[in-house]
């Protein structure tokens, strides 16, 4: 990890959000773009996938000694460049998705309740990479984020129709879709844009029994319909140990169903001659809890089984590499919001650099290394926020509400949260960063060697401007 130096002191107004965010606009405009246009971007999203599930980053979702869930994953990390510390802006897809769409932070695009449309006034990657001369392709597979709510903004050609609901593998029949999408793209002379989103391993886990490790075929498990009965189980006691582990195996074999569909495309592209020379993207939009923090699901916490996402970029087969990272398959440590996925590409591709109006920046220089290489700062500041809120009313309404925001600081892995329907009124925890824990350590206790400047800031995070509570004041 870059080492970064102390911050100052900041003062008391220091307090919003949007006027950090201002601070991050500018991109960097000497790092350099590919030495030949790639004549296929392709980025994969899968939705709610834990970075623990896949074989390159420790594969400790089931402990050790675990099967290989991700060969072709695990494959593409080797061929590229693996991210250890991604995080998302977000919890769950729509707002997750809709900064990776856009390069602005949640409360800048506005994108953050159930079934929330993605407005005109925002310019897409879709758009942008139209504007750098490629045709766009997209397949969507979760029903928040279809046309219906503009995520097809900037597609020449879009589907939607696998975006069935909360049941189906589908990714399988996603990956068809996209293929076919190449195929007519294709026919022309313009280099090609895709993007799809797999919505496995999302709940329900379909029961894969030739995929998911020794699950019991007698288990009540795979018949669990309702994630509300799920969590029931959990809160009332009623969910042994045994059937707890084996939930998390149905969603191993998601993972390695959406595995093998990914390994069915990049085929499917190598067979078409395009695979060696494509810039491709791979993440996730969030995690997922199973059985932590007492939980089955996600947006309720900002946990890093949530927020920190796999990220993997494959550069085309015939740019350089930095002669610092010397051969493909090496880690790059320096933590990176999604956020700015739209700024790095934009710069890889060689289109115009985004407004300074957008808080996203390029992390380029970390993927092609060049004369700013060396100095390259990362952000220091990664945002999280979720503020969800369930469409029907319920016995369990309140119990998935949630309202939080959030900061990864990069230089030292420490994240502070603030708690906004915390009993007695908005509560801030400074969380330890040593994912080996296994559950969030408060640490806000020792406060006091936070400097003053500095703990104000965080104990007031949240953007005034948007009338919301600031968090307490210091204690």
């Amino acid at each position: 990890m870059f080492g970064l130096e102390g911050r100052n002191a900041q003062s008391l107004g220091y307090l919003l959000i949007g006027a950090m965010a201002l601070g991050f606009a500018a991109c960097v405009e000497d790092a350099p773009a590919l030495s030949e246009p790639a004549p296929l971007v392709l980025w994969i999203e899968v939705d709610t996938l834990r970075a623990d599930a896949l074989g390159c980053y420790g594969a400790g979702l089931l402990g050790p000694g675990s099967p290989d869930l991700t060969p072709n994953l695990d494959a593409l990390a080797a061929e590229g460049l693996r991210f250890d510390a991604a995080y998302s802006t977000a919890p769950w897809t729509l707002p997750s998705l809709a900064s990776a769409f856009t390069g602005k932070w949640p409360w800048d695009h506005g994108t953050t309740k159930l079934l929330a449309k993605l407005g005109q006034g925002h310019v897409t990657i879709a758009e942008r990479m139209q504007g750098a001369g490629y045709r766009t392709a997209g397949v969507m597979t979760n029903f928040v984020a279809t046309s219906t709510y503009g995520f097809d903004q900037g597609f020449d050609l879009w589907d939607d129709s696998l975006a069935l609901g909360h049941q189906g593998s589908t990714s399988m029949e996603a990956t068809d879709l996209l293929l076919d999408q190449y195929d007519e793209l294709a026919k022309g002379d313009q280099p090609i844009f895709l993007f799809e989103l797999l919505f496995e391993p999302h709940w329900r886990y379909e029961a894969h029994h030739d995929l998911a490790p020794d699950i019991d075929p007698d288990s009540r498990m795979p018949q669990v319909e309702d994630i509300a009965e799920a969590r029931r189980l959990l809160a009332s006691g009623e969910l042994s140990d045994v059937e707890l582990e084996e939930l998390r195996r149905l969603y191993a074999g998601e993972v390695a169903q959406v595995d093998a569909s990914i390994g069915k495309l990049i085929d499917g592209l190598k067979q078409r001659g395009a695979w060696e020379d494509a810039l491709v993207i791979f993440t996730a939009d969030h995690g997922e809890l199973i059985g932590e923090e007492g939980w089955i699901g996600h947006t309720k916490s900002l946990s890093d089984q949530l927020v920190r996402v796999p990220l993997i970029w494959k550069l085309p087969q015939g740019q350089a590499w930095p002669d610092a990272r010397g051969t493909r398959g090496q880690v790059v440590t320096t933590p990176v919001s999604q956020v700015d996925l739209y700024s790095t590409l934009l710069e890889l591709v060689g289109a115009e650099p985004a407004s300074e109006h957008i808080p996203s920046r390029s992390f380029a220089d970390l993927l092609l290394g060049g004369d700013g290489a060396a100095d390259f700062e990362p952000r220091e500041d990664l945002f999280l926020h979720v503020d969800f809120k369930p469409l029907k009313s319920g016995p369990d309404s309140l119990v998935k509400r949630a309202h939080k925001w959030g900061v990864v600081k990069a230089s030292d892995g420490s994240k502070w949260t603030v708690d906004h329907l915390a009993p007695g009124g908005p509560k801030g925890m400074l969380v330890d960063p040593n994912l080996d824990s296994g559950e969030a350590v408060d640490l806000s206790a020792e406060r006091d060697e936070l400097e003053l400047g500095e703990y104000w800031r965080l104990e007031g995070l949240v953007p005034r401007a948007l009338g919301a509570k600031s968090g307490g004041e210091p204690r």
